[in-house]
């Protein structure tokens, strides 16, 4: 059974630590193996084959990664502060290719790092180094004006 939760308030917290609890218990009875392969809060996520990348603002760091570990459902944990997101929606993006390129090559042409990027249909959501987001922001724009 792979679990997608959305949010990662109080409900959220309860139910991984209730599921951790109950794990071995649900496997037994009812035959399945519970795993939560993504969780949605308000900064975004991404998920890989063998892995889950949370963008959130967080509080608590040592205290979320403490909750994350008695989770036990994950290996390792690592984080990185001060990410930043350019979300960027147009409507052509949904038939036609080339833009994650045209923002990529932008980036790279005056050395900023793509930590991650996500797409949905119309959207291209980049994540990278907040002190780089008003100098990213431009570059964007610049590059996807002249295109």
């Amino acid at each position: 059974m792979r679990i997608i939760l959305i949010g990662y308030g109080n409900v959220g917290k309860n139910f991984t630590k209730i599921l951790s609890i109950k794990q071995m218990e649900i496997i037994k009875e009812y035959g399945l193996k519970p795993k939560i392969i993504a969780i949605i809060d308000k900064g975004g996520i991404s998920t890989g084959k063998n892995s889950i990348t949370i963008f959130t603002e967080i509080n608590d760091l040592n205290k979320k990664i403490k909750e994350l570990h008695d989770f036990n459902s994950f290996k390792a944990i690592s984080y990185k502060e001060k990410i930043g997101m350019i979300q960027i929606i147009n409507p052509i993006f949904i038939e036609s290719p080339g833009w994650v390129a045209k923002i990529a090559e932008a980036l790279a042409s005056r050395n900023i790092n793509i930590i991650e990027v996500t797409t949905s249909k119309a959207a291209i959501n980049v994540f990278i180094d907040e002190d780089k987001i008003e100098e990213a922001l431009g570059l964007i724009k610049k590059s996807l004006i002249s295109n």
